[in-house]
């Protein structure tokens, strides 16, 4: 076992907030850590209304965030991947776990029950198929992005204080997503396509 850990979080970040921050806090407060890994996962097609912050946008606005918080302190690396379906999802995110110039070991956490029951079978798989050690913990939800895009659409704007690093890109993408305004049609088909090319992000 390595003395020092790699934190991962893998997620949609939409947008990108305290409590994704908090289950990061927990991991650096309690494992001795010197590398911080994020992995933004985006469905093909996925609904624009839960996900209306492009990939790209999202990841910088992440490493923007991380670098006004810990600076120098940590190596971080965040990545971007579009998926379409699990099993797609969990072997591009094996692939870039196992792609590492850091020989380490791997400790997430989440604030959801079925994605802890998810990672702690996968990371059965990752240990058989990349030999990678993948510890699994939890800590409870504080904030779902869920609930800070619903108040900032609904006029309550002091949920701002709840995104880690509140662009005003990130707060118009989550408002007005471009083309989609309420109550058109296509804001109602909630379909996000794909860009062109793009697959993976670093």
């Amino acid at each position: 076992m390595q003395s020092k850990y790699t934190a991962l979080l893998i997620g949609r970040f939409q947008p990108f907030h305290i409590g994704h921050l908090n289950s990061l806090w927990k991991i650096l407060e309690k494992y001795d850590v010197n590398n911080i890994k994020i992995i933004v996962a985006r469905k093909e097609n996925s609904r624009l209304d839960s996900n209306p912050i492009p990939l790209d946008v999202t990841i910088d606005n992440i490493s923007k965030g991380l670098e006004m918080i810990y600076g120098e302190k940590y190596n971080i690396e965040v990545y971007g991947i579009y998926y379409k379906n699990l099993i797609d999802l969990f072997v591009k995110i094996g692939n870039i776990l196992n792609y590492n110039k850091w020989k380490t070991d791997y400790i997430i956490n989440t604030g959801d029950i079925k994605r802890l029951i998810m990672f702690k079978i996968v990371r059965i798989f990752y240990k058989i198929i990349y030999d990678i050690d993948l510890k699994v913990i939890y800590s409870p939800r504080i904030i779902s992005g869920k609930e800070i895009r619903e108040n900032l659409r609904n006029g309550n704007i002091k949920y701002v204080k709840y995104i880690v690093y509140p662009e005003k890109e990130i707060i118009n993408y989550i408002m007005h997503p471009p083309g989609f305004e309420p109550g058109s049609r296509a804001w109602k088909a909630r379909i996000l396509p794909l860009d062109d090319g793009c697959n993976i992000y670093s």
